[in-house]
């Protein structure tokens, strides 16, 4: 399933099928819970400045694209735990990843983002905002029946990797519209798959002086069998909270990944009609 905001590939070997009950929480619930988490955001000083300072995202994306912050509050309005459509409301939740078996929502602590297509909402994705805790994952990711990879634009000829889609919406306010997260970091089948699809034939990938956060060689014998070619771009800083870089660091994002771009024959789509 594609379109132009996100894509989405149908996946039955990672996915189990969504139930009718489900569904019908998908439906009616979790736009609700993306409004709720939204609304918050704007009552929240900290998360908000999180948002726009560090993560680069301006007002007007912010509430373009519904962003939000899940301050733990919400579960306070489900059904009893213990009553019959409690159970049965929370049963659905967990099994879409939007509640954890303690109880806890999922997006806790998180800045997060609704992603739907013109069907309506096909997942959701956090990404925690204060100082991850002991044995926590940096971010969350609750996806219905299918296994994603998230742009905004018609992609061309060439990709950009990013960590996860706040960083897409970022290079997108920046003019860079062809960038795309996954769900995970390793590059897959199914992600090369979708790229293929949209006409993708260059991936770019950025390293530092750790490397790529990634398996580099096991990326390029998958992207290899899809014909798409990886290219790196080498820079002195991290690809992260792209709102506190300022404007030298953005230049020399800028001509290093013209510059590399250049050595494979190929123009920066920043700058292309």
């Amino acid at each position: 399933m594609l379109n132009t905001k996100s894509f989405y590939i149908e996946s039955r070997l990672f996915s189990n099928p969504i139930l009718e009950s489900d569904k019908f929480v998908i439906e009616q619930y979790v736009p609700m819970m993306a409004q709720k988490y939204h609304e918050c955001l704007f009552t929240c000083p900290g998360p908000m400045s999180f948002v726009q300072s560090t993560l680069g995202i301006s007002q007007q994306t912010i509430e373009k694209f519904q962003i939000g912050f899940c301050d733990r509050s919400l579960c306070l309005e489900f059904p009893p735990p213990k009553s019959r459509n409690g159970i049965s409301f929370r049963g659905s939740l967990m099994r879409l990843a939007l509640v954890r078996p303690s109880g806890h929502e999922a997006m806790r602590g998180c800045i997060t983002l609704p992603i739907q297509d013109e069907d309506g909402p096909i997942g959701m994705f956090g990404l925690r905002y204060d100082r991850v805790r002991r044995g926590a994952a940096p971010m969350a990711y609750s996806n219905f029946g299918a296994v994603p990879v998230y742009s905004l634009q018609g992609m061309g000829k060439v990709a950009i990797k990013c960590h996860h889609p706040f960083d897409v919406l970022a290079f997108d306010e920046h003019g860079y519209h062809n960038a795309f997260s996954e769900l995970g970091e390793d590059l897959s089948e199914i992600t090369c798959d979708a790229l293929k699809q949209l006409g993708v034939s260059v991936l770019i990938y950025f390293t530092d002086a750790v490397g790529a956060n990634f398996d580099v060689v096991e990326a390029q014998q998958v992207a290899v069998r899809f014909g798409i070619k990886l290219c790196e771009v080498n820079l002195p800083f991290k690809i992260m909270h792209l709102g506190r870089w300022d404007e030298y660091q953005w230049k020399i994002f800028d001509q290093r990944l013209s510059s590399s771009l250049n050595e494979i024959g190929v123009r920066n789509e920043r700058y292309q009609a």
